[in-house]
């Protein structure tokens, strides 16, 4: 299969929908005694009382472990980004070593930067994905007394169907964000309006800079330092955590009803035809 190398808003929806359904794999295996290694949720161990809206009732049965099948697949999903992280670090020492002078190629840093940026980009639209799983969770009781009284109920908890995850996604996808990768922070940041100076636009790095001498006020203050601050928080890397529910992406999507004969990729209306002509061989040979 033909790897994808952007990072679009088909991208950040599938890569959302492989963190869940690999949580959602790992922890119904775990309840189910699949794996050897992790058992039922230790904090809902039959006896455990609770209450919710209805009224107080006893954990029982055998709950998945959803936050351990969410820690799984992270600790699964991060040595790729780590190894990014150190290998990026590694050569900001080597740059350091060289007394600042860039040994790399522009194409190499540009390379780096662009590993750093999917890396970033993959791990918040994971993050996503195992949070819809535990949103989605679902808290099933019986209820026991005489003549069918719910006077005793006895709970446990299910990682919900995986259609309600979809719908979650879908509503992410279609409010999906679009950022922007700082080289010199090295962090996401949402696309943003330039700042103005004197009426003049000024250049994208200003954003981002994080020294603010370039120019001082007669009050020895920086006219333009409470706009940074104020971009920070709604662009910045503050900004981007707080998007806990939203898919973030870098590249617009292409459009899918044209070929790109570059990298072999066909039109949605030639897959669907090819389809159909294996389907016609197949039953008419």
């Amino acid at each position: 299969m033909q790897r994808v190398a952007t990072c679009t808003r088909e991208t950040a929806f599938v890569t959302a929908a492989w963190a869940a359904g690999a949580v959602q794999a790992v922890t119904r295996a775990c309840s189910r005694g699949r794996i050897s290694t992790c058992d039922c949720d230790i904090s809902r161990r039959g006896g455990l009382k609770a209450a919710d809206s209805e009224g107080a009732f006893t954990w029982g049965g055998c709950s998945d472990p959803i936050r351990f099948g969410m820690r799984l697949v992270r600790l699964l999903q991060e040595p790729r980004i780590t190894s990014a992280k150190d290998a990026d670090s590694r050569r900001r020492l080597r740059i350091h070593a060289l007394g600042g002078k860039k040994s790399d190629t522009r194409e190499k840093r540009g390379s780096d930067d662009d590993v750093m940026a999917r890396c970033l980009i993959d791990v918040h639209n994971q993050k996503v994905g195992r949070r819809f799983i535990w949103q989605s969770r679902e808290k099933k009781c019986k209820c026991h007394g005489v003549s069918g009284a719910c006077t005793l109920r006895t709970c446990w908890q299910r990682v919900g169907a995986f259609r309600g995850v979809g719908d979650l996604l879908k509503k992410a996808y279609s409010n999906a964000l679009q950022v922007s990768f700082d080289a010199a922070t090295r962090q996401l940041r949402r696309l943003a309006d330039p700042l103005y100076f004197g009426g003049m636009p000024l250049p994208a790095g200003h954003l981002m800079k994080r020294s603010t001498s370039w120019f001082v006020g007669s009050n020895g203050g920086n006219p333009l330092a409470w706009q940074r601050r104020r971009r920070e928080t709604q662009f910045g890397e503050k900004w981007i955590k707080r998007q806990k529910d939203k898919l973030v992406y870098l590249d617009y999507s292409p459009d899918y009803c044209k070929a790109d004969h570059r990298i072999g990729k066909a039109t949605v209306v030639q897959r669907l035809y090819e389809r159909c002509v294996r389907t016609v061989h197949q039953q008419n040979p």
